[in-house]
């Protein structure tokens, strides 16, 4: 044999060498002389067919070991070093037969997910393999998921040997953030916080399936986000409750409609409970000026003008109460849910005040919604507030009295008919039903709202009643339009009482 060939021996010898750490070159020797006996083949051919028995390509474009930040997709034979930080319990497959357990792994120069493929992670442990381990990985290959990340996926093929002789690789703190530190711009996120409400499981349906949803609100310092599961997650990660410190490793940013920030966890995420984390809440004192969409980890303060009749949710059996609140900076309807209705039910009345600490906010058409759930707090009339609140009753109108200063107002009318058509309010579509009512003056005022008048009244209203109506909006498209009669609104908030 020449030396030409002498070379290219050694290049595969030192090549299944690099990728198979176990075995020794009189190993491979060995086993060269077991295929040439075994096969009847030349040398070469034996360690052509040793090395795929052993995995090895030799056609690869990748014989260096890589850092993990360096990785693209389409990569084969690769060898790598990093830090297991984590792994999922093993799940089946679907579309074939065989098993698959997903992790991560970082280095000192990135993070990638890593899919073990028919290796359980029982196996990986038995053999040493654990979170905070550090590997390395050989004849390996990369791929891009679905949302475009590079993935490291691992074959029985592959050789993971554990390096605990390796002590410069960065530990988990090195991958995760608090949560009011992490830079949302990125599309995916290992980050940390403590649990401070926690939403039921449901299911909506997505073209024609139904798939089953929960959420909860993740927080540290003064920020906090939605965390919404899917699927299989919303059972796996059912144990997480109020006050547990967590990890989230790969949850997606998204923007939901209302445009607020959540985090979003499917099958490629993965949830550890981590008591050990330093997880501080330093909640600020804000205005409702200060309120921004998505939760807000803060303590408001406001006077409630309206209250709304509580309501039960058909689908989830919730209960809720809507309230119009104000501060010296602005207004908002605030909606109490679930069990927290139960701690202020028959407390709350117009010219009271409240604090509301952990709360969700949204903004639409320019009117400021803000929830508050179990994971809130509430006080009724607390002894002290950092600001003086305006004092304000809201006022009982005519339809000669309405203008466009009043947000909203009381009225005091007889039912004259429920019309049966009404077109749609120019700003708020949704309030396609309507009534007619007389004022005390005599002047003919309509009445908008949707649902049903049993949202709004504790008794059966039919015409010819003489009616209250506490906490009506002011509809500002009637007063735009030549000729129109006054329109009003009936809100969350508002209130019919017979006379």
């Amino acid at each position: 044999m020449s030396g030409v060939h002498d070379s290219e021996e050694e290049r595969i010898i030192e090549l299944i060498l690099s990728r198979s750490p176990s075995l020794t070159r009189m190993d491979v020797e060995r086993l060269i002389e077991e295929k040439m006996r075994h096969k009847h083949v030349s040398r070469k051919t034996a360690l052509y067919l040793l090395s795929i028995e052993l995995g090895v390509r030799l056609d690869s474009p990748v014989e260096e070991r890589l850092t993990i930040s360096s990785l693209t997709g389409g990569l084969s034979n690769v060898s790598l070093i990093g830090r297991i930080l984590w792994l999922k319990d093993t799940v089946k497959l679907s579309k074939r037969p065989g098993i698959q357990t997903r992790g991560g792994i970082g280095d000192g120069s990135g993070y990638a997910p890593v899919v073990f493929w028919d290796i359980s992670r029982e196996e990986l442990e038995e053999n040493g393999v654990f979170p905070g381990t550090v590997v390395e990985i050989s004849n390996c290959y990369t791929r891009m998921n679905i949302a475009g990340r590079v993935e490291v996926h691992v074959g029985r093929r592959s050789q993971i040997q554990v390096r605990d002789d390796i002590t410069d690789i960065p530990k988990l703190a090195a991958f995760i953030k608090p949560l009011h530190e992490v830079d949302v711009s990125n599309n995916y996120v290992n980050v940390y916080g403590i649990v401070v409400s926690k939403a039921p499981a449901r299911e909506i349906k997505i073209d024609e399936n139904y798939i089953q949803v929960s959420s909860f609100t993740l927080a540290s310092k003064d920020k906090s986000y939605r965390v919404v599961l899917w699927r299989d997650a919303v059972t796996n990660y059912n144990w997480i409750n109020v006050g547990d410190k967590i990890v989230i490793f790969d949850g997606k940013v998204k923007l939901n409609k209302f445009g607020e920030l959540e985090i979003h966890v499917s099958n490629t995420s993965h949830i550890e409970m981590n008591p050990n984390l330093e997880v501080e809440l330093k909640p600020r004192t804000m205005r409702l000026r200060d309120v921004i969409p998505g939760h807000n980890l803060g303590k408001i303060y406001v006077r409630i003008l309206a209250v709304g009749k509580e309501r039960v949710n058909p689908n989830l059996g919730r209960p809720s109460q809507t309230l119009y609140v104000v501060d010296d900076t602005g207004d908002a309807s605030l909606t109490i849910s679930g069990g927290l209705v139960n701690k202020v039910r028959g407390l709350l009345r117009p010219m009271d005040t409240l604090s509301v600490e952990f709360f969700r906010a949204s903004l639409r058409g320019g009117q400021l919604f803000i929830f508050a759930d179990e994971g809130s707090r509430i006080e009724v009339n607390p002894r002290d507030t950092p600001f003086i609140l305006p004092v304000y009753t809201v006022p009982f109108r005519t339809a000669s009295t309405l203008s466009t200063v009043d947000k909203i107002v009381n009225l005091e009318g007889k039912i004259v008919e429920f019309l049966s058509e009404e077109a749609p309010s120019v700003e708020i579509p949704t309030f396609n039903k309507s009534i007619l009512v007389e004022d005390r003056e005599g002047n003919p005022i309509k009445i908008l709202y949707r649902d049903d008048l049993s949202n709004y009244a504790e008794e059966d209203i039919n015409e010819g009643d003489e009616v209250i109506f506490y906490g009506l909006a002011i509809d500002m498209a009637s007063f735009l339009l030549p000729g129109s009669i006054p329109t009003l609104r009936l809100r969350a908030y508002s209130r019919i009482e017979k006379k």
